[in-house]
């Protein structure tokens, strides 16, 4: 996995997930926590949510 960057793990982990969740839920908001490497990923996919709207 050599060629995975950080942006991958943000677009294939966090953002497909919240994806996933707001399909089944009907686009409902997530309130989500990250412990270590993945609240250091979740903060990275919440800052580029913002910046994107």
């Amino acid at each position: 996995m050599r060629d995975t960057s950080l942006d991958d793990y943000r677009t294939q982990g966090v953002m497909a997930a919240i994806d996933a969740v707001q399909k089944v839920c009907n686009k409902i908001k997530i309130h989500a926590t990250g412990y270590c490497l993945g609240g250091t990923l979740l903060s990275i996919a919440a800052a580029a949510i913002s910046h994107h709207h």
